[in-house]
């Protein structure tokens, strides 16, 4: 894999996962009720992360979980309630906008992390496979050397 990550791009990362809801997560599907959403948290499943909501005659929009600064309260609220204008965009602002939310950007970037981190991993295993084939010659060459080193001792100890 020719994917590598930058600094910078992990500590982004750091930050999005230590903002996002805490995992693992799970998509839940109702049949009957016909919902579908994203659970998460602690303790086990008990949050939903993320679910949908009629938004006019047309579709559904998201809902995500936030987190009230005063309580332990959360919420679920519609998805412009995190929208944002985006840069270089801004003409576009009446119909286009992006959605501003720790879980919702810890999903996206997800997409762009997981590459670099699997051929970061990739590339620790392939280091340490390295490293044992070396380390596996240094001992054979440590035991040949101890066993010469014994026969010279031997072979001296043994009188004329």
């Amino acid at each position: 894999m020719s994917e590598r990550f930058t600094p910078e791009e992990l500590e982004r990362w750091k930050r999005l996962d230590a903002e996002a809801t805490a995992g693992p997560w799970r998509w839940e599907l109702n049949l009957k009720s016909r919902n579908v959403r994203l659970c998460g948290g602690r303790p086990r499943f008990d949050l939903t992360v993320m679910d949908f909501e009629r938004y006019g005659f047309h579709g559904a929009a998201p809902r995500f979980l936030e987190r009230m600064a005063s309580s332990t309260m959360m919420l679920l609220h519609r998805c412009e309630r995190w929208a944002k204008v985006v840069v270089g965009r801004e003409h576009h602002s009446d119909w286009f906008q992006a959605i501003d939310h720790p879980d919702a950007n810890f999903m996206a970037e997800a997409r762009l992390a997981l590459p670099c981190l699997i051929a970061a991993l990739e590339e620790s295993e392939a280091e340490k496979a390295l490293m044992r084939k070396h380390t596996d010659r240094l001992e054979v060459e440590a035991i040949e050397r101890y066993e010469a080193d014994e026969l010279v001792r031997l072979a001296k100890a043994v009188p004329s």
